[in-house]
C-alpha cells in the first residue's frame, strides 16, 4: 500500500500504466507528487511473475533508471 509516508521518502515512483500514475496523483495532489512518478506504459492485464510481464519490466524499468541518471 502507498501511504504518505513513502510519497514523501520517495526520490521517484515507477508505474505500470498510465491510470496508476493519475490514482498517486490525486491522492497526493498536494506533495509534489507529479514530478516524482515514472510511466512504464505496460498494461496492468497480466497475471503475477508471468515471464513476459517479467520481461516487460526489467526493460522499461532499466531505461527508466538510464533515462534518470542521464546514462
Amino acid at each position: 500500500w502507498l501511504d504518505l509516508e513513502h510519497v514523501m521518502w520517495s526520490d521517484y515512483m515507477v508505474v505500470m500504466e498510465e491510470r496508476h500514475r493519475e490514482w498517486i496523483e490525486d491522492m497526493y495532489f498536494n506533495t509534489g507528487v507529479k514530478d516524482k512518478i515514472i510511466v512504464l506504459d505496460i498494461p496492468d492485464e497480466f497475471w503475477f511473475m508471468d515471464p513476459e510481464l517479467v520481461l516487460m519490466l526489467r526493460k522499461k524499468f532499466e531505461k527508466a533508471v538510464r533515462d534518470v541518471m542521464g546514462i
